[in-house]
């Protein structure tokens, strides 16, 4: 709570800084935040939704484990080990399907997504900088102060998002499973 809080004031602080070297900057990365949160909810929701079917099948599969090996004896009196060893393996194999489902969640929301949204506005910021700095609105030495005020200011505001969206994730650990 108290990494929360610091980030919020952080960002507060480095948007008013910000606001006061150049109000069009913080506007800029202000209306940029609004479709990362969005897309972040969105991502972080599919990447929750898998993470809750891995639980699931996980817990199914280790139930079906329990009861071919508890079940041993029974099995091997009416025959049907060949049915038993199929079942097992069939839910194997559908759990590392929830598992490579799970892990190209990650990897495509979290690692191209999220990432590649948050490559192109700092290629973005750093255009805009430049040319503010090439028409003479900025000196060459405001140009260092307003690219990290802009970038403190967004990759906090980001922190903050991805830090929520993993709380969210951590409790997908949490819920009971009947």
């Amino acid at each position: 709570a108290f990494n929360i809080l610091t980030k919020i004031l952080s960002i507060a602080w480095t948007c008013i800084l910000l606001y006061v070297v150049d109000p069009w900057l913080a506007l800029i990365i202000g209306l940029y935040l609004i479709p990362y949160t969005f897309l972040a909810q969105y991502i972080y929701t599919r990447i929750q939704r898998a993470s809750w079917d891995l639980s699931m099948i996980s817990q199914y599969f280790n139930a079906v484990l329990r009861d071919s090996i508890a079940g041993v004896k029974t099995v091997k009196s009416y025959g049907r080990i060949r049915w038993s060893v199929g079942r097992l393996v069939g839910v194997g194999i559908e759990q590392m399907r929830y598992l490579m489902r799970h892990s190209y969640a990650l990897i495509f929301g979290n690692s191209t997504i999220i990432w590649g949204l948050s490559w192109i506005m700092e290629r973005a910021l750093y255009f805009y900088i430049g040319y503010r700095t090439l028409t003479g609105a900025l000196s060459i030495g405001e140009f260092g102060v307003v690219l990290m005020l802009s970038n403190t200011f967004r990759w906090n505001a980001q922190s903050l998002i991805d830090e929520i969206q993993n709380i969210r994730l951590q409790l997908v650990q949490a819920e009971r499973v009947m």
